[in-house]
C-alpha cells in the first residue's frame, strides 16, 4: 500500500489543474492517480478505477517524480522509450 504524501496546497492545485484541463488524456488520468493516492486510495482500489493490473500502478515511477515535484513525467513515462521515427505518428508507410 502506497500512498502519495505531504503534497503542498500548491502542488495540489497543480494536479487539479492539470486533471481539469489537460489535453492528454493519459496526462489527465496520471494527475487524477496522483490525486487519489494522495486521498488515501490504495494501489489495488487505483488499479481498479483505472482499469490497469495493479503492478502497473505499483511499479509507476511517476508517484516518486510527483513527490520530487518532478512534474514532467505525468507527460511521458520514464520507463517507455523514445517512439521510433519510423513508427511515429503521421511517418510514411514502410510497406
Amino acid at each position: 500500500m502506497r500512498f502519495i504524501e505531504d503534497l503542498s496546497q500548491d502542488t495540489i492545485q497543480l494536479l487539479q489543474k492539470i486533471y481539469q484541463k489537460s489535453k492528454h488524456h493519459r496526462v489527465r488520468q496520471r494527475a487524477q492517480c496522483m490525486l487519489l493516492s494522495y486521498q488515501g486510495y490504495t494501489l489495488k482500489e487505483l488499479a481498479h478505477i483505472f482499469h490497469v493490473d495493479r503492478i502497473t500502478t505499483y511499479g509507476s515511477p511517476i508517484f516518486k517524480a510527483v513527490q520530487k515535484k518532478q512534474y514532467k513525467a505525468l507527460y511521458r513515462d520514464p520507463t517507455r522509450s523514445p517512439i521510433s521515427p519510423e513508427y511515429a505518428v503521421g511517418a510514411g508507410s514502410k510497406w
